[in-house]
């Protein structure tokens, strides 16, 4: 329990009925991993700066991008297929179908 820190109550909670708490849930956590693969691509690629010169790689850029991209895919989800307001035209990745 300690090892989950502050999203201990985010991940073990019992109230799994409602679906926008749950969409709530799922959007705070796909937005903290987004940012903590942000922040650890950027010190990944300032790594890979700094061993350019010795001909190094820092293979976090690639783990990182995937884990930001798998986070931002995770949003959507959570978002229902959209990562803007209903009162948008355009959603994530297409137009909103108007009806």
């Amino acid at each position: 329990l300690k090892l989950l820190g502050p999203l201990a109550p985010l991940l073990l909670s019992e109230d799994h009925d409602d679906i926008e708490t749950l969409q709530n849930r799922l959007r705070i956590y796909s937005l903290s991993l987004l940012g903590t693969s942000a922040f650890f691509w950027l010190w990944a690629v300032y790594n890979t700066i700094d061993l350019r010169s010795n001909g190094g790689f820092d293979l976090g850029i690639a783990s990182f991008f995937g884990s930001g991209t798998s986070s931002l895919l995770l949003l959507r989800a959570s978002l229902g297929g959209r990562c803007y307001d209903r009162n948008r035209r355009c959603g994530f990745c297409a137009k909103k179908s108007e009806s």
